[in-house]
């Protein structure tokens, strides 16, 4: 079983020792934050997101300090700020504190912030900025609300760098620590997969990412390598040739700034001369896209990626040299419509790719997601060996197969064609966007009446988004799609897997070895094995 993954033993410590602290000094801010850092590696030492409070009485001295505790104490609430709010409020024996000063390592949430409100403090002091769940500007800023009965003055990016350091380097260190041992033995001695149980379907709108800094969730992965991984590892700097081969690229602005983005994580970067060119929908002509294919299996960079998706790659499979993408040695990665690239590849030549981001979705935009930009580094440069990610409704599975999939209206138009891989026993991950329910679930039927479906150890479900429902659809939704799903097919039914069109998306590779598992409401794809 997977026990030592999401159930390792902590050793539960009493609220004691993170609660009330005395001091005769007067603590300024340096000394406060400093303090609020050393109760934020507590919380790391005992398996809680780092994060750390103090609390500091109007003339300066310490009142309490906290960290988090919503693991250790089964608590939703025990974030730092609340934990250090408790302790001062039970020394002092009232649950105003008024002209109190509060200092944490990161920017408050909704929750905390209210707690804040509600304890008259005058002032609080953030370290990290929170891009998630920040209640203080990162994501809305309750502060400024005149409609509330009380204000709070807010101070944020204190020690924001070792604030964040901190976390980073928490998470960075959870990815390397993690074993699996069900996962590791060998294959023969797998157990044998159990029987799908009907379960109540987790709703689609639960984005279940793996999480980042701050989120309490996690992506991890442990050291070793993976002899099936088909695809090279990149040691950086690398070198990135952009190339689009289906839709046209909508603004080239973008497509420059997703340039400079990718040369500022030290890659090279190379854009094909046909990436910007436009012929009706498409980024040029059959022919010009067919060049610009060529070109890119021909310049010095390893890693070719698509600018975009859209459409227009099917039209094109019947005309490309399959061996010789192969035999390119190139590592090849977009999503969407290049789906059946990838999926055309390995049934062609069985090489594997990558599915994960694109050049203007996700590194052209306002921001590039921190996490999607770890997963796509680490899984580039084969960093990567087990991704986890909450699936509190998923079937039990603990099995392995080839990863392959991708874009659900992609994988459905190759059925019936020589670019569907023929998979046995695989790990068939699937999303989609703009596709109302019902058509994800006629989909998800013409794979089940080919065959395709119930080869499977497993069916992985990503991301389904940007639908609109109707008054005639009387409460079916994507719940009511995984409901039909599981009875239709006996094959484990896995939800959450961080993909698709959204921000937070997991860099696959396809083609490739992997175990899947689901244990205690967590799934984990073991991207590469350590053998012992």
């Amino acid at each position: 079983m997977l026990g030592p993954i999401v159930g390792s033993v902590r050793r539960k410590s009493s609220s004691a020792e993170c609660s009330v602290a005395c001091a005769t000094d007067v603590l300024d801010d340096d000394a406060a934050m400093r303090l609020a850092l050393a109760q934020a590696r507590q919380a790391a030492a005992q398996g809680e997101v780092p994060v750390g409070a103090v609390v500091l009485s109007p003339d300066g001295h310490l009142l309490a300090t906290g960290h988090n505790r919503t693991i250790i104490d089964h608590d939703p609430t025990a974030h730092a700020e609340v934990v250090a709010l408790r302790a001062a409020a039970q020394r002092l024996a009232n649950y105003r504190l008024s002209g109190a000063r509060l200092y944490v390592t990161l920017e408050p949430c909704a929750m905390c912030l209210g707690a804040m409100f509600h304890a008259r403090l005058r002032e609080v002091v953030y370290g990290a900025a929170d891009p998630k769940t920040g209640a203080c500007g990162g994501v809305i800023d309750l502060s400024g609300q005149p409609r509330l009965n009380h204000h709070t003055q807010v101070r944020g990016g204190l020690w924001a760098g070792p604030c964040s350091d901190l976390l980073r380097e928490f998470f960075r260190a959870r990815r390397t620590a993690r074993r699996t041992p069900s996962l590791l033995q060998e294959p023969d001695t797998m157990p044998t997969r159990q029987p799908v149980q009907a379960q109540k379907p987790i709703p689609h709108e639960h984005v279940a990412a793996v999480a980042s800094p701050p989120a309490e969730h996690e992506h991890d992965h442990v050291a070793g390598h993976d002899e099936s991984a088909a695809y090279p590892g990149h040691v950086q700097p690398s070198g990135i040739y952009l190339v689009s081969l289906s839709g046209a690229v909508p603004d080239p602005a973008v497509l420059d700034v997703s340039v400079e983005r990718l040369r500022a994580l030290g890659f090279g970067v190379a854009v094909d001369r046909a990436a910007r060119l436009v012929h009706e929908r498409f980024a040029g002509t059959d022919k010009q896209r067919l060049g610009a294919l060529a070109r890119a299996l021909k310049q010095k960079h390893p890693v070719v990626m698509a600018t975009r998706g859209g459409y227009g790659l099917s039209r094109l499979l019947p005309s490309i040299d399959w061996q010789a993408v192969a035999d390119s040695g190139k590592t090849f990665i977009g999503q969407s419509d290049f789906t059946v690239f990838n999926l055309a590849l390995l049934a062609r030549t069985g090489a594997a790719s990558l599915m994960g981001p694109t050049a203007l979705a996700d590194f052209g935009g306002k921001k590039v997601d921190d996490l999607t930009q770890d997963l796509f580094l680490e899984t580039l440069s084969n960093e990567l060996e087990i991704l986890s990610f909450e699936s509190p409704d998923s079937d039990a599975v603990d099995a392995r197969g080839i990863l392959w999939g991708g874009n659900l209206a992609m994988v459905a138009s190759l059925v019936g064609t020589p670019y569907l891989p023929d998979i046995q026993g695989g790990v068939l991950f699937l999303e989609d966007v703009a596709e109302h329910p019902y058509r994800v679930e006629r989909m998800l039927t013409q794979l089940w009446h080919a065959g395709v479906l119930e080869k499977q150890h497993a069916i992985v479900l990503g991301q389904f988004t940007n639908y609109r429902l109707t008054p005639h659809d009387n409460g079916y939704d994507m719940p009511s799609v995984i409901q039909w799903l599981r009875k239709a097919v006996r094959v484990p039914v896995v939800t959450g897997l961080p993909f698709g069109h959204v921000k937070v998306k997991a860099t696959l590779p396809v083609g490739v070895q992997v175990g899947i598992a689901t244990e205690d409401g967590m799934a984990h794809l073991v991207l590469q094995e350590h053998s012992h």
